[in-house]
């Protein structure tokens, strides 16, 4: 790849980077600024061990 064209993908990327958090949904976790790919995963393991813990019933959805 020429120095050209990493120059016009990284003006491309600062441009995207102003418009993406309000295309991408917020309970989207990840390939934004702030936001961590493990943070869901963790929120999500933090509820059941707490439901566990309380021996309380719990309901897991998953997006998958």
């Amino acid at each position: 790849m020429h120095a050209q064209d990493i120059g016009k993908l990284k003006v491309l990327a600062n441009r995207l980077k102003r418009v993406l958090n309000g295309v991408i949904d917020q309970r989207q976790g990840a390939f934004l600024t702030n936001r961590c790919l493990t943070h869901s995963a963790l929120v999500a393991n933090e509820v059941i061990d707490e439901a566990r813990r309380e021996k309380k019933q719990c309901i897991f959805l998953s997006g998958l």
